[in-house]
């Protein structure tokens, strides 16, 4: 399952993947508080009618968590299989990354490095609450995805427990 890790240096919150503790057997899948774009099911049509997938160039880490808070705000709960189904490797040291290879215009990179910027700050905001474009739902609250997951937005902190999925 997915956890709050620690928040980088931009402020946003990194998530980590961890083994949680099994419940009773023949529970079924266990609440849980993020999400995984990369492993999801859903009746697509619903939620994104709800919750439009953000669109956040430049950015990688920070909108699993925006998306997160989205989808809590309007209602919808997230939920893992009680035993791993796949593994993903983070590391990227064994093999080359396209980007360390790509060669960009200092202009490019420029234009690049100011839409991370703008991105972060959108994921930052929506986490503080601030949402300017009406994204946030009414169903839940910023608060309460906050001490759902455990973490302290305003001060960039991890709670006791936040490693244990809040």
């Amino acid at each position: 399952a997915l956890v709050p890790g620690s928040f980088d240096r931009d402020g946003v919150l990194r998530v980590r993947g961890r083994m949680l503790r099994h419940g009773p057997p023949g529970e079924g899948c266990l609440p849980v508080p993020l999400w995984a774009a990369g492993f999801n099911f859903s009746h697509a049509p619903g939620l994104l009618a709800k919750v439009p997938y953000l669109d956040l160039p430049h950015l990688f880490f920070g909108e699993e968590v925006a998306m997160a808070l989205l989808l809590h705000s309007h209602g919808f709960q997230f939920r893992t299989p009680p035993q791993t189904v796949f593994y993903h490797l983070w590391t990227r040291d064994h093999r080359p990354n396209f980007r360390g290879d790509l060669v960009v215009a200092d202009e490019e990179r420029a234009k690049r490095e100011e839409g991370r910027r703008e991105a972060v700050k959108l994921v930052r905001d929506l986490c503080l609450g601030v949402d300017p474009h009406g994204w946030l739902g009414k169903e839940r609250s910023v608060a309460s995805f906050a001490d759902m997951l455990g973490v302290d937005f305003e001060r960039l902190v991890l709670r006791e427990g936040a490693e244990n999925a809040g």
